[in-house]
């Protein structure tokens, strides 16, 4: 039997175990509370005014440079050696201040391997913050890790690289980890050592899109030629396009002595439309365009973003006449026509809007100065005299093959991303802007030629014909509605005379007279609209809220009129049907792309309520005098 041990020594051995027990039960919380005190965390908060000083150019005024460097000073005062202690904080706490932008200067003045290594480590586990379901978003991790990576010491550090580099391998094998895996390689571009370097040669030839694609944009931040030799290689055989455009503007970013001569050689094979602007982007921010004006307007007839082709057109109008622009606004590229018919219908730079880069939705048409009479929903005129802007002269013929070249480019499909066979937002505008001046701002001209236009709709207000009505509705409305109105009270009287047929037939006719009915409602009520979606171009008129209502009305008030129900009945259930297929076939037609909606697509939800609304009281009345006449 072992020997008892005396009373003092099993006390002093019970209290070692109870301490080494409560020193693992408290292990997470003591490494927790690595983090800032609460008036570390006071003095952490006004740091965020100064990240934006960070990536100041260096040619950046005296008093910017000196507010800078005081702020980095009262850092290492108030944090030296706390980077470890910043990033246990910045990954503990989302919802309370200081802001995340604090943290950032902090990290790129304070912070150290250490720290990186840490937020590293959060990239794929994140710790979960206090209070919060999930951890930092991978993107705030990369802006943090990123600005400890401008410190030269961190981004030369091989545990650094190490640890993006299991990241990375990591990230590969877990499930939907791709995205950490992007901002890892995006961050090894930050690293300057030969071994980073190598590894972003290897994963611009991965198999995965992805990997490829981030390390390409990650060795712009390189300057060897190495790099440069595997980016142009990227530019030259990669079969995704979108690679191949990051692989421009890489090219463009690194500066690589050859980074011109592989664009231009680019230029001349490349045939993706995504590629191709994106290459005479880089060429114009390298200043390296092509300097001859044939050579100049040969590229432009190949470029689709209105905003990539301009300097090249630029570059051949400066040589241009009259006749040449004529001959290109009828038979060059899409792009290129847009650009010498906004150049042939004179509109004054200071009235010029800026071209912006494609989008990926469908902006609206933009309204530009043209009659006095424009006026807004609040009866203010927005827009100056006419008279101060005169408009261009041309012989008739020319006139008309200028506007049939409008009509044939608005006919086109029109897409937000470069797409083959399509143009962009921005080359629509321009011809819808040149449209309007070449035809003298004259409404019945210019909408004889707009109802030319192909594609009567698509999804989106600014397409097709409705998107040339609703641009010349914008610039003279009451012009549009005088011009629009008849057309579509015409357009009721001959829906009328196809309906009369069906009074020669005795059990049809309360539906022929209560459809004859509703048509007269429908004209009464067009006859006082001014707006486009309740005067569009033809046939869509027959798609509109008021007439869908009107229609769906006459239809159920003729059909409930037929049956050998009490007439209140006939009133209550013929309101309530009506109105119910006025919002089906409403929103059958928004739906679908029979009628266009605006790009907020608010006109789903509207559209189908407002055609409800009107047919009730319709079909109401129409039911009441079919009872009242006994048809």
């Amino acid at each position: 039997m072992p020997k008892r041990l005396p009373f003092h020594k099993r006390l002093q051995s019970s209290k070692r175990t109870l301490a080494a027990a409560l020193l693992v039960g408290l292990a997470p919380s003591l490494l927790h509370g690595q983090g800032l005190s609460v008036e570390e965390e006071r003095r952490v908060a006004p740091y965020y005014r100064y990240w934006e000083l960070v990536d100041v150019p260096a040619p950046a005024s005296a008093d910017v440079q000196e507010r800078l460097q005081t702020a980095r000073r009262e850092a290492w005062r108030d944090f030296g050696g706390r980077g470890p202690a910043l990033a246990q904080h910045f990954l503990h706490h989302v919802k309370a201040s200081p802001g995340n932008t604090a943290f950032f200067f902090l990290f790129s003045t304070v912070g150290d391997a250490n720290t990186a290594q840490q937020l590293i480590q959060a990239l794929l586990n994140p710790p979960l913050p206090q209070g919060m379901a999930l951890g930092r978003d991978p993107a705030e991790l990369g802006i943090a890790i990123e600005a400890v990576l401008k410190n030269e010491t961190v981004r030369t550090s091989p545990t650094v690289l190490r640890a993006l580099t299991e990241t990375v391998k990591n990230a590969r094998q877990q499930l939907g980890g791709t995205r950490v895996a992007e901002v890892a390689i995006s961050l090894l571009g930050k690293c300057r050592t030969p071994e980073a370097e190598r590894q972003l040669q290897q994963l611009a030839t991965d198999s995965d899109r992805a990997i490829r694609a981030a390390a390409v944009e990650a060795l712009a931040n390189t300057l060897s030629f190495e790099a440069g030799q595997t980016v142009q290689g990227t530019l030259a055989g990669d079969v995704d396009p979108d690679i191949r455009a990051r692989a421009a503007a890489s090219l463009a970013r690194s500066q690589s002595p050859e980074a011109i001569a592989s664009l231009q050689a680019a230029l001349l094979r490349e045939t993706d439309p995504l590629v191709i602007d994106e290459t005479v982007r880089s060429l114009t921010n390298l200043r390296a365009l092509p300097q001859d004006p044939m050579a100049c307007l040969e590229a432009a007839n190949r470029v689709w973003d209105a905003s990539a082709a301009q300097p090249l057109f630029d570059c051949w109008r400066a040589t241009a006449n009259r006749e040449d622009l004529i001959t290109q606004a009828t038979v060059g590229g899409w792009t290129v026509r847009a650009f010498a018919l906004h150049a042939l219908a004179e509109i004054p730079r200071s009235l010029d809007q800026r071209i912006v880069p494609l989008v990926a939705r469908p902006p609206a048409p933009i309204p530009r100065p043209a009659s006095s009479s424009n006026r807004a929903g609040t009866g203010m005129a927005v827009n100056p005299p006419s008279a101060a802007i005169p408009t261009p002269s041309f012989e008739q013929a020319t006139r008309d093959r200028l506007l049939q070249s409008c009509v044939d480019i608005l006919s086109q499909n029109i897409s937000g991303l470069p797409a083959p066979n399509s143009l962009s937002y921005s080359t629509a505008q321009l011809v819808r802007d040149a449209f309007w001046e070449i035809s003298g701002r004259n409404m019945v001209v210019a909408l004889a030629f707009a109802d030319r236009i192909v594609p009567m709709l698509g999804r989106y207000t600014s397409i097709g014909r409705f998107g040339e009505s609703y641009d010349l509705h914008s610039r003279d409305g009451p012009a549009y509605a005088s011009r629009r109105r008849p057309w579509q009270l015409l357009a009721a009287g001959l829906a009328g005379l196809l309906i009369s047929a069906l009074l020669m037939l005795k059990r049809l006719r309360k539906i022929a007279v209560a459809m004859l009915a509703s048509l007269c409602m429908w004209a009464l009520w067009s006859a006082f609209q001014t707006d486009v979606r309740e005067l569009p171009p033809p046939p869509l008129f027959f798609l509109t809220v008021s007439c869908l209502a009107f229609l769906s009305a006459g239809l159920v008030a003729g059909a409930f009129a037929l049956m050998p129900v009490r007439g209140w009945v006939k009133v209550t259930a013929g309101a309530v049907v009506a109105g119910a297929c006025a919002f089906l076939v409403c929103g059958f037609t928004r739906w679908t792309s029979l009628f266009p909606i605006g790009a907020e697509g608010w006109e789903l939800i509207f559209d189908p309520f407002g055609s409800a609304l009107l047919a009730v009281p319709a079909a109401l009345v129409l039911s009441l005098g079919l009872i009242r006449w006994k048809y």
